[in-house]
C-alpha cells in the first residue's frame, strides 16, 4: 500500500511550476481535455449542491472547476468560492479571468499544509480534484487539512487515480493508496462521515458506477469519494 510520496514535495511543486509556464489552452490539451475537463463535469454531477453557500477548492489550478460550476442552474445557493493553489502562475491566470459578482470568487496562493491558517469561515463544501495523490504530501495529511476547513454539516469530495485500473500507470511522484485506506482518512479530527459515496469513474467515456467493490473496479480509471458529515450522503 503506497501511502507516502516517493519524492520530496519540492520536486513535485517544481514539476507543476514548470508546467504552469505553458498557456492554459496548451495545458488543457497536454493533460487531455477528454479526461481532465470531463472530470469536472462528472464531479459536479455527483455533488448535492443544494445548501452549498461556501465552497473551497484545494489545488484549484487555474480555477477551471469554478468555471464549470459558477452560474450553473444547480448551484444557485453559492455565495462564496475560494480557490487555493501552491503555484503562483496558476492563481494569476485564474485572477485574470472574468468572474460574476455572485458568487464571489477568491483565488489565493496557499499551501495545503497551511490550510489551518486560512482565514475566513468554514466551508459547506471542500473539493480536492486530481490532487491528493500528486501533491507531495501523504494523502492522509492532505485529507486531514481539508477536514479542518469543513463545516460540521459539510461535504468533502476527493478524487484519486484507481490503482486497480487495468491500464494504471503510476507516476514516479504519485502516491496511490487503496480504497480502504482512503475510507480511514475520512475519519480524522474526531469526525466520522454520516455517509460515504464511492464512485468509480471513466471521465473519458462518462462511465460511472457506485455499486461495485474495489476488487471489481479494474475497468475504471478514477475513484471519487464524497464524504458527508452531519447529514446523510446522496444515494
Amino acid at each position: 500500500m503506497n501511502t507516502r510520496p516517493n519524492v520530496p514535495k519540492a520536486t513535485v511543486l517544481g514539476k507543476y511550476q514548470e508546467s504552469s509556464l505553458e498557456r492554459e489552452e496548451h495545458r488543457k490539451m497536454m493533460f487531455s481535455k477528454e479526461t481532465w475537463e470531463n472530470r469536472f463535469e462528472e464531479v459536479a454531477a455527483l455533488i448535492p449542491w443544494a445548501g452549498v453557500a461556501r465552497w473551497l477548492d484545494v489545488g484549484c489550478g487555474t480555477a477551471r472547476f469554478f468555471e464549470k460550476v459558477v452560474g450553473a442552474d444547480y448551484a444557485v445557493d453559492l455565495e462564496t468560492c475560494v480557490g487555493v493553489d501552491a503555484i503562483a502562475n496558476n492563481i494569476q491566470i485564474g485572477l485574470d479571468k472574468t468572474w460574476p459578482s455572485r458568487p464571489h470568487v477568491s483565488l489565493r496562493r496557499w499551501d495545503i499544509e497551511d490550510l489551518d491558517d486560512l482565514d475566513g469561515d468554514l466551508f459547506d463544501l471542500v473539493t480536492m480534484i486530481g490532487v491528493v495523490y500528486q501533491c507531495g504530501l501523504p494523502p492522509f495529511l492532505a485529507v486531514e487539512k481539508c477536514l479542518g476547513r469543513l463545516a460540521a454539516r459539510g461535504r468533502l469530495l476527493v478524487t484519486t487515480e484507481n490503482p486497480r485500473f487495468k491500464g494504471f500507470l503510476a507516476d514516479p511522484h504519485g502516491c496511490y493508496p487503496e480504497k480502504d485506506e482512503f475510507e480511514r482518512m475520512f475519519r480524522q479530527r474526531g469526525r466520522t462521515p454520516a455517509g460515504l459515496t464511492v464512485q468509480y469513474t471513466n471521465p473519458l467515456w462518462r462511465h460511472r458506477v457506485t455499486d461495485i467493490g474495489d476488487t471489481d473496479s479494474a475497468d475504471f480509471k478514477e475513484t471519487f469519494f464524497l464524504a458527508s458529515y452531519g447529514t446523510p450522503s446522496r444515494s
